[in-house]
């Protein structure tokens, strides 16, 4: 019975590597061009829900970490692709885990952020994460300057410098 599990394991594996190689094209996987395409149709239907209902479903989370899941294990084999997807997933929910458990964002945003991960892995997610609240706090400090709102800028520095 081990023998025959083992040989059955084997010619599973040997099928998959085959087919991801079948996904080549002109030495390009086609993977690549989801793994760019995947996140963002996800980011911007979470944007689209997360404007009109204030939530972002779940079924668009989980669906895009087992798309992100499914794509790098047919991309790079069942064990590299799933640690490295599985990676991305984890330190995308542990990127805002922080922010969730203080209440500055919902359920909806770690599982995200835990889906982009499954995509992108953990130096994309990490990326994303940086450039986002860069850009996130210059759209503040823009929206700051043309509503005169100084006054919250200095309550901020204020909090930050009592906090250091």
């Amino acid at each position: 019975l081990q023998t025959s599990y083992k040989t059955l394991q084997t010619l599973f594996s040997n099928k998959i590597n085959k087919q991801s190689k079948n996904l080549m094209l002109r030495n390009i996987p086609v993977g690549n061009h989801a793994i760019l395409c995947g996140p963002a149709i996800i980011a911007v239907a979470a944007l689209i829900s997360d404007l009109k209902t204030r939530k972002i479903p779940n079924i668009l989370t989980f669906s895009g970490i087992a798309g992100g899941l499914a794509l790098h294990m047919l991309n790079s084999g069942i064990e590299k692709g799933a640690i490295f997807s599985l990676k991305g997933a984890m330190v995308g929910g542990l990127l805002f885990l922080l922010p969730f458990l203080l209440g500055g964002a919902g359920g909806g945003d770690l599982k995200l952020l835990a889906a982009l991960g499954a995509w992108l892995g953990t130096r994309g997610i990490i990326n994303l994460f940086l450039y986002s609240a860069i850009i996130g706090a210059l759209i503040s400090l823009a929206l700051m300057i043309k509503n005169n709102s100084f006054h919250l800028l200095k309550n901020v520095w204020n909090d930050i410098v009592v906090f250091f």
